[in-house]
């Protein structure tokens, strides 16, 4: 888009070329051909409406179903749907002028979640999601790099969707970040193993949550975990979803 924006030629021919258009040529319509240049300011309302419309839209998290190839070698690759999690949200891209920017400032500057984030999330879940049948609980993916802030999140978001807080789950290393990982098959073996139940869990629907997602698998684990030792359905939700640019 960068290169699009400052591109002086016919736009319209830029397009066709990106597209591997045969016949590009110039439209005569477009701002360039025209005379007339892109604008390089916008004005502060339009900022906003961009901005509110950004911090409007969730995003699906879809359940894996499958494992990896070659994971579990002596089981079918299919994971059993009473033990995969039910689809989830994601409150934005990571870094993106939504709320993004505040997820990234707050996991690598403030090293805590800001209380409009956890507002912000609590609304989705409340009024825009609306899961069925609802969570009677919360627990977190658990970090030994960063151990108080999704806990910290967590037990905020908690209380503001007025139910119990309960941390099961605990971590029996420090793998590698999922980011550092070239494929899904190590991305998956990077996770197995590094999570267990610590302690007796509710049988009822619970909200998994974590900071980013990225490749999938450890929400992917951690709810196999929890169905696994007899939790109801398991909703992951994280305050943002990874994407190619995340450094």
């Amino acid at each position: 888009m960068q290169t699009y924006v400052g591109y002086k030629g016919c736009l319209m021919e830029f397009l066709q070329r990106a597209l591997d258009d045969s016949h590009p040529s110039a439209c005569g319509r477009c701002a360039n051909c025209r005379g007339k240049g892109l604008p390089d300011q916008v004005s502060q309302d339009l900022v906003s409406q961009a901005i509110s419309f950004l911090r409007s839209v969730s995003l699906v998290v879809e359940p894996r179903k499958m494992w990896a190839s070659g994971l579990f070698p002596d089981i079918k690759r299919t994971i059993p749907e009473e033990l995969c999690n039910a689809p989830g949200r994601s409150l934005c891209y990571y870094g993106d002028s939504g709320w993004g920017t505040l997820v990234r400032s707050g996991k690598y500057v403030e090293n805590a979640f800001s209380d409009e984030l956890v507002e912000a999330a609590a609304s989705l879940i409340k009024n825009l999601w609306k899961p069925d049948p609802f969570p009677q609980w919360l627990t977190a993916i658990p970090s030994n790099r960063h151990p108080t802030l999704v806990a910290q999140f967590c037990d905020r978001l908690a209380a503001r969707l007025d139910l119990p807080y309960c941390q099961v789950l605990v971590r029996t290393g420090t793998p590698p970040e999922q980011k550092s990982m070239q494929n899904s098959t190590m991305q998956s073996r990077n996770v197995l193993g590094s999570l267990q139940i610590s302690s007796q869990i509710y049988s009822t629907p619970v909200l998994l949550v974590d900071d980013i997602i990225d490749s999938g698998w450890t929400l992917t684990m951690a709810g196999y975990l929890l169905r696994n030792h007899g939790s109801g359905l398991v909703y992951p939700f994280t305050l943002a979803k990874a994407t190619s640019r995340n450094p």
